[in-house]
């Protein structure tokens, strides 16, 4: 009876991804070592001493049967993805990371969150999707007109897509666009940056000025982190005077 040449194939086989695929090649072609076997887009390609998979579509896992012993592999690539949330998300310092949730489905024109802490290094726009991120897209920043503001650069991490948008100036309307995540997806959000606007009335006046001020010397948490401007881990008299020098803006 001709052995099994199962060792070959033993070795290296597992690795992770964003999508899977089911496809399988049998024992006859693991023993010869030679064949292909294709299903939702992945290929199985067994050759002489070794079999690789790849793929990028599909849902499953892939499956190499190989006589007595089957052997599973995470297909590479990708799939469509849906998108949960997105959030302005910076540092305050020791305090921690937090993220100030912004509005889907509202039109850049229309009553869109604000960010009201200071630009800093950069506004980092955080898009959450409902599965792994293998391919981020490109991102576009523009303005009520389409005009283009700002410079944006891509990252990605697990479920989110992260663009960072840099030499934005303030009191401004965005939409931010993501175009080509996992190949197929898009995904936009309109926000607002306006230093000192605390409460989405897209202006500073003297409501802001105040809620800063009854707010200064106040530990970071989830409901102050709003009020600490410049990110700095304390609200301060820099983020009070911040406010007030821009008392009486108004967003167009």
């Amino acid at each position: 009876m001709r052995p099994q040449r199962l060792a070959v194939f033993s070795c290296a086989m597992v690795f992770s991804s964003a999508a899977l695929a089911q496809a399988t090649l049998t024992a006859s072609a693991l023993n010869n070592g030679t064949g292909t076997s294709s299903a939702n887009g992945v290929t199985l390609v067994a050759s002489v001493g070794h079999a690789i998979a790849h793929g990028t579509s599909g849902a499953g896992s892939v499956t190499l049967n190989g006589g007595l012993m089957p052997i599973v592999l995470a297909a590479s690539g990708s799939g469509p993805v849906n998108l949960v949330s997105v959030t302005s998300r910076k540092t305050h310092g020791a305090a921690g990371t937090f993220n100030l949730n912004v509005l889907r489905g509202v039109p850049i024109g229309g009553a869109i969150s604000v960010e009201p802490r200071a630009i800093g290094a950069g506004h980092l726009i955080v898009f959450t999707f409902d599965s792994a991120i293998s391919q981020p897209g490109t991102a576009t920043v523009t303005g009520p007109a389409s005009e283009p503001l700002g410079s944006a650069s891509v990252s990605f991490s697990g479920n989110e897509v992260r663009v960072l948008i840099a030499n934005l100036p303030d009191n401004r309307r965005v939409n931010v666009a993501l175009a080509g995540v996992n190949g197929s997806s898009s995904a936009q959000a309109a926000i607002g940056f306006l230093i000192g606007d605390f409460n989405d009335s897209k202006s500073v006046n003297a409501t802001d000025v105040s809620a800063v001020k009854g707010r200064s010397g106040r530990f970071i948490d989830a409901d102050t982190f709003r009020y600490d401007v410049n990110a700095s881990g304390t609200i301060s008299a820099a983020d009070i005077a911040a406010t007030k020098v821009r008392a009486g803006t108004n967003m167009p």
